[in-house]
């Protein structure tokens, strides 16, 4: 008899926190291991992630695969998709946690999911008290295809984080293996005129739009079922600032492939996105090395690139100035724009000036 869950892991070189995860899972699904499974795809980890395998596999119900090679996150998320033989896959990021009781809820509401039903979102938590979704409905609610609302658009842009969707195994399996492609590490979506690279780096909201629109309900469970288990800080500035980039394409794809799931006026996308990047740019700190400079900067370059894209300048500016409002607003309204175009300068400055010496040292190499 088919199971009623997976949860499914993606794992690279994470073993302490990938142990901490299936501790938590060993203790929480206690009674349940006969209708529910653990898949962990390995993606040609080099820690100890397999010593911690074989340790689980007489403590759960655990199917693994492991990669001949390093595929990247997205391909990873698919290679543990395909392990799942459970009817429903909840998607798992190995560095985060179940809240306590929840896993357990979740599945008693599974046993009742309706036969139409491609999945559900849950809630989740960013920090220790902060929701990830502002939902106005309580516990769980389903809708069809053409029922959305404003926590409908949140759910289904809150699809970033992998942890809260749960997804019909067979519509999301028949999706991997009839309508996408792999392109080295790329996910190419196959069901168009001309294949495209659909949301890098986020590609389980790949998954769950796509089970959306397959499917003939789609739910929303209010509650918060998982958190953040990582610290969610950068190490430098650059990092940041790619994380915003691939934000924006995140977006911007959502909007490009899935126009009728999209609502633009309940937008999630919070000033603390595009506050962040005024912050780092009003904030740039002058004695970085020439070197990050340059890195920064294109970042930046990237980054605005994909707002540009996106064609929302007016949304663009508002977001920037509740930013700018928000972190410096000891600087008046003129200090800030001198300060920024005065720092955009040198730094596009330093970059072009990279860019020229590059250009020379590779004239000079094929002169030699």
């Amino acid at each position: 008899m088919q199971k009623l869950l997976t949860i499914c892991i993606p794992t690279y070189n994470r073993a302490k926190f990938l142990r901490r995860l299936l501790e938590q899972i060993e203790q929480e699904s206690s009674g349940l291991h006969a209708q529910m499974e653990v898949a962990v795809s390995d993606n040609a980890s080099d820690d100890d992630s397999q010593k911690v395998l074989a340790e689980f596999a007489s403590r759960l119900p655990l199917r693994t695969g492991r990669n001949p090679a390093n595929l990247r996150y997205d391909a990873n998320v698919l290679a543990a998709v395909m392990l799942a033989k459970g009817r429903f896959a909840w998607l798992m990021g190995d560095d985060d946690l179940f809240i306590p009781g929840r896993l357990r809820e979740v599945f008693e509401l599974l046993k009742t999911a309706p036969e139409d039903l491609g999945g559900f979102f849950t809630n989740y938590y960013r920090g220790p008290s902060q929701l990830g979704l502002d939902l106005r409905a309580e516990g769980l609610r389903l809708y069809s295809k053409t029922e959305h609302d404003a926590d409908f658009f949140k759910a289904t842009y809150g699809a970033n984080f992998i942890g809260c969707v749960i997804l019909d195994s067979a519509l999301c399996q028949d999706l991997i293996s009839k309508h996408t492609r792999l392109d080295g590490i790329r996910v190419m979506k196959t069901n168009l005129q001309t294949e495209e690279v659909v949301f890098k780096d986020f590609v389980q909201a790949y998954l769950t739009l796509e089970c959306v629109m397959r499917s003939a309900r789609f739910g929303i469970y209010s509650k918060p079922c998982v958190a953040f288990g990582g610290d969610g800080s950068y190490a430098t500035q650059e990092q940041a600032l790619r994380s915003a980039q691939k934000t924006a394409m995140y977006m911007r794809h959502f909007r490009t492939f899935y126009p009728s799931l999209f609502n633009y006026r309940a937008c999630p996308f919070s000033s603390a996105n595009l506050g962040g990047l005024a912050r780092y740019l009003v904030l740039f700190d002058p004695a970085m090395p020439a070197e990050h400079q340059a890195l920064f900067y294109q970042a930046a370059a990237e980054l605005m690139a994909e707002y540009k894209a996106n064609g929302d300048w007016w949304w663009l500016a508002y977001r920037l100035a509740i930013g700018l409002h928000r972190h410096v607003f000891f600087l008046p309204p003129l200090m800030h724009f001198a300060y920024v175009t005065a720092v955009h300068a040198r730094g596009r400055k330093t970059y072009m000036e990279r860019e020229r010496e590059k250009q020379a040292a590779g004239l000079r190499e094929s002169q030699l």
